[in-house]
């Protein structure tokens, strides 16, 4: 899909940067991709309760594994 917008050029160009992306397109697919997956992650959060949404994969197993040494 096209469309225009007007966008700050030195907040595209650091957005660019920071993602390790060359294209404009990849930087607002990625983008929203993140802004996506942050809001579905916060509205589940906001269903189940309050947790840290911000946890790593590494940091996940970790609590898993304690978990289920937990159980056994």
């Amino acid at each position: 899909m096209r469309t225009t917008v007007d966008i700050d050029k030195a907040l595209l160009r650091e957005a660019m940067a920071l993602a390790g992306v060359k294209t404009q397109k990849k930087a607002f697919e990625l983008a929203l991709s993140e802004f996506v997956r942050f809001k579905r992650l916060e509205r589940l959060a906001n269903r189940i309760g309050a947790f840290d949404v911000s946890l790593t994969k590494a940091e996940l197993d970790r609590t898993r594994r304690d978990h289920r040494g937990r159980d056994a």
